[in-house]
């Protein structure tokens, strides 16, 4: 770890420093004002004690011995990983029917014991999956028809209505940003694509609705980040806004008076530590028409999703984007989230392409997704 102390009259003079010396990915450490010169302590000028670190990168080998040897490890590890996934659905199936049996539903073999395992293998989770299906046999029931003798087709359209019923109040409405929102915050976990979905909505308001953007950045903790969101408002024309604290928001909303809207990002952070989602907490605005995104990638493990959503929905965050759905085949852990919290889904996210890879979620879209069958290449 490489650590370097600089004193500056300015905040963002550091930031040219660190970037210069230490690289993109270094992160500051702390900052506090301090006070130099003068003559016995009077007429001390005001400046900025900043350090930042950094991991210096280890040099890449060029041997080509190596490499050889790194690829057969590799190509080994991927045929134990495709073993072990193998074994992991097997015994995914055998817990999720076990559990199942001793709730009083027991799929038979067929196509409902079938539909349970594909929601399991999409991670959605056992429970959830087995009270699914139940409902979607019951409906059956109801209807008069012996749910133990219907057509895998059948029992698909009813699990289908099912799905549509537990989701249809979990998707925002209207779809989209609504026109008489004026400010739209950011918040989420570190790697999810939070800056780039940032960014493609805000090229959807400029280019699409014809709407002024300005942003707002936070994200002081990664210089690389705050690079990056620069880039993308030269790119439109907007102007940016950083800030350290919320004592700064006021003055940078009253420099983005002009703008129709205002988007703010915030650092990513380790938010399954409350202390962390109650520091980015303070800095959201509620008293004008505005709207709290938390953002989450359908990579993640759900239980670090659902320790953030823990932490998030206690302060009110109610709207969420999932993002790099084109990362996965498992869309399990977005029924799963929205099963469990308040929360409403409002954007899905796809790839990279700004604005074009993102786009306005639908319960249509997902419960399609979740019910098709993965194309392993």
């Amino acid at each position: 770890m490489k650590v370097k102390r600089y004193v500056v009259d300015e905040i963002p003079e550091a930031m040219q420093k660190i970037r210069s010396d230490l690289g993109p990915d270094a992160v500051i450490v702390s900052t506090k004002p301090i006070r130099q010169g003068g003559l016995w302590g009077w007429f001390r000028k005001k400046k900025f004690e900043v350090v930042a670190a950094a991991d210096p990168r280890p040099p890449a080998s060029s041997s080509g011995v190596q490499a050889r040897q790194a690829e057969a490890l590799f190509s080994s590890a991927v045929e134990r990983d495709r073993a072990l996934l193998d074994e992991i659905r097997e015994m995914k199936r055998l817990v999720h029917r076990l559990a199942g049996q001793a709730d009083g539903f027991a799929p038979q073999d067929g196509p409902w014991s079938e539909l349970q395992s594909h929601l399991v293998e999409q991670d959605v989770l056992p429970e959830i999956a087995r009270r699914l299906v139940g409902e979607a046999a019951a409906l059956l029931e109801q209807e008069g028809k012996d749910a133990s003798r219907v057509s895998p087709e059948e029992a698909k359209e009813r699990l289908k209505d099912v799905l549509r019923a537990a989701l249809k109040d979990r998707f925002s409405e209207p779809k989209g940003l609504p026109p008489d929102i004026r400010v739209a915050q950011f918040v989420g976990p570190t790697g999810v694509g939070k800056t780039t979905t940032i960014a493609k909505l805000a090229a959807e308001q400029a280019l699409r609705m014809r709407r002024r953007v300005g942003f707002i950045t936070a994200d002081t903790y990664r210089i690389a980040a705050v690079e990056q969101l620069k880039t993308y408002a030269t790119i439109l024309n907007a102007p940016i806004e950083v800030v350290f604290s919320p004592l700064d928001l006021p003055q940078a909303f009253e420099r983005l008076k002009d703008c129709d809207f205002i988007l703010m990002d915030t650092a990513g952070r380790n938010y399954r530590h409350p202390m962390f989602v109650s520091e980015v907490s303070s800095l959201l605005r509620g008293h004008e028409p505005s709207r709290t995104f938390l953002v989450l990638s359908l990579t993640s493990k759900y239980r670090d999703m659902k320790t953030i959503a823990d932490h998030f929905t206690a302060y009110g965050v109610d709207q969420v984007i999932l993002t790099k759905l084109d990362e996965t085949d498992a869309v399990g852990s977005a029924v799963n989230l929205l099963s469990e919290y308040p929360l409403k889904l409002a954007y899905v996210a796809f790839g990279q392409n700004v604005p074009d890879d993102i786009r306005p979620a639908d319960v249509e879209d997902l419960i399609s997704k979740l019910l098709e069958v993965p194309h392993h290449g």
